[in-house]
Formats: structure tokens, sequence, C-alpha cells
């Protein structure tokens, strides 16, 4: 997802940002980036006076939520931060969308 790429470029540095990249670009781990911000269900606003760290949060979540429906409710999707808040915050608001942290 475009809004958690950003994130980890912003919040964990160049290093992991290429990595995560370079994980993008490998053919052989199919994965895919979906430019959420230009996808018109999902992009949000960033509220006045929200910090980046929010709307971010608030956008993946969006996304995911916008993601779980697209696949019909067939499949569910995890959401990994390392927010408390986000997790007490959307942990249980939609079904089939789970927010958990490694931590």
């Amino acid at each position: 997802m475009q809004t958690a790429c950003q994130a980890v470029q912003h919040q964990r540095g160049r290093r992991q940002y290429n990595k995560l990249r370079n994980l993008l670009k490998d053919a052989r781990h199919d994965c895919i980036l979906f430019a959420n911000e230009f996808q018109q269900c999902c992009y949000l606003p960033r509220e006045r006076g929200e910090s980046m760290e929010k709307w971010q949060t608030r956008s993946i979540y969006n996304a995911a939520v916008w993601y779980y429906h697209h696949c019909q409710d067939r499949m569910p999707i995890v959401m990994v931060t390392e927010d408390e808040e986000a997790i007490q915050q959307y942990g249980s608001e939609t079904e089939g969308v789970f927010v958990i942290s490694f931590k």
C-alpha cells in the first residue's frame, strides 16, 4: 500500500524503505504496491491538526477495509502496526479486518 510504503520511508529510514521496495520489485514474491491515495474510495484527506502518523494509520486502515470489501468479504485482511492506540481504535471496528502488533 502506497501510504504504508511512505510511512516506512519517513519513520524507519532509507534502509528499511529500500528493503521494502526491493521486496516489491522481486517477481518471486508476487507482491504489488496498491496506490491507495489515488483510488477514489480509499483516499482520505488529512484533517486539520492531524499528525502525519495518525493520518497515515487512518488511511491505511481505510484502504484495508476497502480491500476487504473489494474481495467480497472472503479474505481476512491483517494490518500490522506498532501503534497501540491504533490497535485499540481499529482492532474490533470491522469484522474481517484485523489490526495487530508483532511486539
